[in-house]
């Protein structure tokens, strides 16, 4: 895996990147198969938590490895970008989100 930490300023990774792929992967499997019929309480759950907890959180971790194996003085400057990325993913999630119950509504409408 690359151990290369993103440049500050640039606030995704490649670990993000690939993240972010893996759940328009799975977005497209679920609409393309039908799995979720509706949106309830259950699926909007695992939904809000994945994308505005678990993607920032692994995300910063992974990139807080990667500062602490290719410098070898951090201090909190180096680290600074790092909070940002919560932002990025929470506006990713919302994007997300919306386009995905957009495409549920328009699948129910033509049923």
């Amino acid at each position: 895996m690359y151990f290369e930490p993103t440049t500050p300023f640039v606030l995704f990774g490649y670990f993000d990147i690939i993240l972010l792929l893996i759940i328009l992967l799975s977005c497209f499997l679920i609409l393309k198969f039908n799995l979720i019929k509706r949106v309830n309480w259950k699926v909007n759950l695992v939904r809000y938590t994945v994308l505005f907890f678990l993607c920032p959180y692994f995300s910063g971790k992974v990139e807080a490895n990667s500062v602490h194996h290719k410098y070898e003085m951090v201090d909190g400057m180096n680290l600074l970008y790092i909070i940002f990325r919560w932002p990025t993913w929470w506006l990713i999630g919302i994007f997300i989100v919306s386009a995905f119950n957009a495409i549920l509504e328009i699948k129910e409408e033509r049923v």
